[in-house]
């Protein structure tokens, strides 16, 4: 994920949407791990969709600022993933739960009211809500 960012710069004025949904996944992992205010000048460029303008004006400071951070947040990020690998896990894991649900479906009806069956429902349905949790 460095590679791709420092590959591609930091224009983040011009984000594209794929770049912006990567930043997005990654800080949906370890935005707690970055300073209050890091963590709320993300939010309000990538969830509530404001410019850094926007962003300026609100927290009365500059849009050089603004951009300052989010070049900061986005390396930091980034960082965090190349050395953690959480962001990640938790996309393989949740395609994996997604798939062993998917075959849950494809059970035949007297083998879905087994208990191993419901058992493995469980399982699965337990490890999805865990997964958007984080």
């Amino acid at each position: 994920m460095l590679s791709f960012l420092i590959t591609f710069g930091f224009g983040l004025v011009s984000m594209d949407p794929i770049r912006a949904e990567q930043i997005s996944i990654l800080a949906d992992v370890y935005a707690c791990l970055l300073s209050e205010r890091q963590q709320e000048v993300l939010h309000l460029y990538l969830d509530d969709d404001l410019s850094q303008a926007e962003i300026g004006e609100l927290l009365h400071i500059s849009r050089q600022a603004v951009h300052d951070t989010l070049q900061r947040c986005t390396v930091t990020l980034a960082e965090y993933e190349e050395k953690l690998h959480l962001a990640s896990l938790k996309g393989t894991l949740q395609r994996q739960t997604q798939a062993a649900e998917g075959l849950l479906t494809l059970l035949p009806q007297e083998m879905c009211d087994s208990r191993e069956a419901l058992h493995l429902t469980n399982i699965v349905s337990e490890a999805k809500s865990k997964f958007w949790e984080v």
